[in-house]
């Protein structure tokens, strides 16, 4: 079994809010490292889009893709900088 394949089996509902953070900090740079081994290093902006999509672990019975991790967990929802929002200079409304 790939050492990748015991995340499915982790328990995160007991990490608190820094615990959680250092986890996925590791996790979405293991995840890079490891998608840019297999697949190679993206090089056009097409590539970088799925690249960032399409690299997942399956983590406590979910899926997380390098996309997922950075603007979902770590950036609290925000949405990406190359959103197209983002690019037409639409503010980002944090939610109370």
């Amino acid at each position: 079994m790939v050492a990748t394949g015991e995340l499915q089996r982790a328990d995160l509902s007991s990490l608190n809010r820094d615990e959680l953070m250092a986890f996925f900090i590791n996790i979405y740079n293991a995840l890079v490292i490891h998608a840019t081994v297999a697949f190679g290093t993206p090089t056009r902006t097409i590539e970088r889009l799925s690249f960032f999509k399409g690299s997942y672990y399956l983590i406590d019975g979910q899926r997380f893709s390098a996309d997922d991790i950075e603007h979902g967990v770590l950036r609290g929802n925000k949405p990406p900088p190359s959103s197209l929002g983002a690019l037409l200079g639409v503010k980002y409304k944090e939610k109370n």
